[in-house]
């Protein structure tokens, strides 16, 4: 084999595996983020839930919780992230829920009839320092996962466009660089 086409194949083969390499390395980073984002939403929703069920204590004004669990309800119909939400008081009862049938039922009589594959999180609800119950909300697992698979689906294709066009712009110049450098002197 010529040097011309060896120096042009080793280049090559340099420069589709450092492609491959930042690829690989680019699309796990934009997974991590996607994870992120998830996580974020979801701790946001936690938080606005938790902050007016606090408000809604403190001020003595439960209405203020009976709304935002109306809210939760009409974009439960809407978009598939929250499944439900309730808040516990101390006494372990269901105070206001998503399903209104759940309201002032114990929370054994809830989770002995809860939905499968959903991730609840809990969070104290303070006052004043005081703890006065838990706000939970239930986020189906297979939502998480289908949207995950969306985003990183369109990425994946949109990553594979962009390393190819690279490799290929690096094979040509690898294939411009052997020839330059192995030319005769003039």
């Amino acid at each position: 084999m010529r040097l011309r086409t060896e120096l042009s194949i080793f280049a090559s083969v340099i420069m589709i595996g450092s492609t491959a390499a930042v690829t690989t390395m680019s699309y796990k980073i934009s997974k991590d983020l996607v994870d992120r984002g998830i996580a974020m939403s979801q701790n946001r929703q936690n938080a606005n839930f938790t902050a007016i069920c606090s408000l809604s204590l403190a001020l003595r004004h439960p209405e203020f919780m009976e709304n935002y669990i109306k809210y939760i309800r009409a974009i439960q119909h809407k978009s598939q992230d929250i499944a439900f939400a309730y808040y516990l008081d101390d006494t372990q009862k269901i105070v206001y829920h998503t399903n209104s049938f759940f309201n002032r039922k114990d929370l054994t009589y809830w989770q002995e009839r809860k939905p499968a594959h959903v991730q609840e999180t809990f969070t104290p609800v303070l006052v004043d320092g005081h703890h006065r119950g838990t706000a939970v909300i239930g986020f189906p697992n297979l939502a998480a996962k289908i949207e995950k698979q969306r985003v990183l689906g369109q990425l994946l294709v949109e990553v594979l466009r962009i390393a190819a066009v690279v490799a290929l712009i690096g094979v040509l110049v690898a294939m411009m660089l052997a020839y330059e450098l192995t030319r005769p002197v003039q």
